[in-house]
């Protein structure tokens, strides 16, 4: 039963202002998230207290003094407050002014990444997601909001670590550390004697670790578009560790009960889209999913062993027909020379199945690479969302 409208909001404001013991706040959050209002006594907040609401909840959920499923809870809130209010907590921002090394972007698309220094000359990646006009603009600018709240958690080596939000640099911005190697195609191109098998299990450990912590990457490959611009999600540091990055506004996925916009065709990489995202505009199967980042793994580890995109010399418009028929990748040719076994190959054949529920998940797929004995009797091989 739903607490009294006025105790509820009296509780919010107890907590935000630290008069709740650290022995107690599991149950004052629980009886707060159970009531039924309590998303509107969050809203009538005024702004020093929103802030203060906010503020104490980062801690909690930092502190681990709370359950799991009630640190769930208290993620979902605090990112849906930071997008529909604008704001973040004060340990998500970036602290310390930026300047931009040249007037172009690195890259651009749906965001531009730009190539910053600070005052001590530190250098960073700076991603700024372009400003649309209309309610266009206002679901990116609120999904963006919650995206930070889960990146800024995220501590994986293969996954890139977010520095927090940099309003003063621009509207929709993120502060992540500067990958001097490039992307996954740039990185083999410099490097054609890279170990192939180290970057793939990294490349699969990373986006595991993403399944784990209940984040979609949405959109995984190694150089985004044919003209190798827009977002690159494969990204290596100076000691050549790949890392996972850009997530995609829309691929987080820890409030299940959101009902937001999903993204249009356009924002697909077709290369790299498994049938179920390519077969119907208007079907919700086309949702990112854990399953078509599987797929699109698979494709990574073509590019990961040849040096170049899916289906190289087929146009654009026809590799619609052939996924969708079925057809994939060849094995490349110099790949057994390169580490790629028999049995990773099967492997990355099953993450190819048309049918989502007969692929093997993240954590099957990253064990297996790295223990290919290893007996994945216990370990579930369809969907883990």
């Amino acid at each position: 039963m739903a607490a009294p409208r006025n105790t509820t909001y009296k509780l919010i404001c107890h907590f935000a202002r630290g008069n709740v013991p650290q022995a107690e706040t599991p149950q004052v959050l629980s009886t707060i998230f159970d009531a039924q209002d309590h998303r509107y006594h969050i809203r009538q907040l005024p702004e020093q207290d929103l802030r203060m609401w906010i503020d104490r909840l980062d801690q909690t959920i930092d502190s681990r003094i709370c359950a799991e499923p009630l640190r769930r809870r208290a993620l979902r809130s605090l990112g849906r407050t930071c997008g529909s209010r604008g704001i973040l907590p004060s340990s998500h921002y970036f602290h310390g002014r930026l300047y931009k090394t040249s007037n172009r972007p690195v890259s651009g698309g749906p965001a531009n990444l730009w190539k910053v220094t600070d005052d001590r000359k530190h250098i960073f990646a700076a991603k700024v997601f372009c400003a649309y006009l209309g309610e266009d603009y206002k679901i990116k600018k609120k999904s963006f909001y919650k995206e930070v709240t889960v990146w800024k958690r995220l501590n994986h080596p293969n996954v890139v670590p977010i520095l927090g939000a940099e309003p003063d640099f621009s509207d929709l911005c993120t502060v992540s550390p500067w990958m001097p190697e490039g992307n996954l195609l740039q990185y083999l191109k410099n490097y054609p004697g890279a170990d192939r098998m180290s970057i793939m299990i990294g490349v699969a450990d990373g986006l595991s670790y993403l399944h784990s912590n209940d984040v979609v990457h949405g959109d995984m490959n190694g150089a985004s578009h044919i003209n190798y611009r827009g977002f690159l999600n494969i990204l290596f540091d100076s000691t050549g560790i790949p890392q996972i990055t850009d997530f995609r506004i829309y691929s987080i996925i820890y409030d299940l009960d959101s009902h937001e916009a999903f993204a249009s065709f356009r924002d697909y990489s077709m290369r790299w889209a498994a049938p179920e995202i390519l077969e119907t505009p208007n079907n919700n199967s086309r949702r990112p999913t854990k399953m078509s980042d599987v797929y699109a793994f698979g494709m990574v580890v073509v590019e990961i062993f040849t040096g170049n995109i899916p289906f190289p010399d087929v146009p654009n418009l026809n590799v619609y027909s052939m996924v969708m028929k079925g057809k994939r990748p060849p094995k490349p040719a110099d790949a057994s020379k390169l580490g790629l076994s028999s049995a990773a190959w099967k492997l990355v054949k099953d993450c190819w199945n048309k049918k989502r529920d007969k692929r093997p998940d993240m954590q099957y797929v990253a064990l297996h690479l790295r223990n290919p004995d290893q007996d994945g009797s216990s370990l579930s091989c369809g969907i883990c969302i």
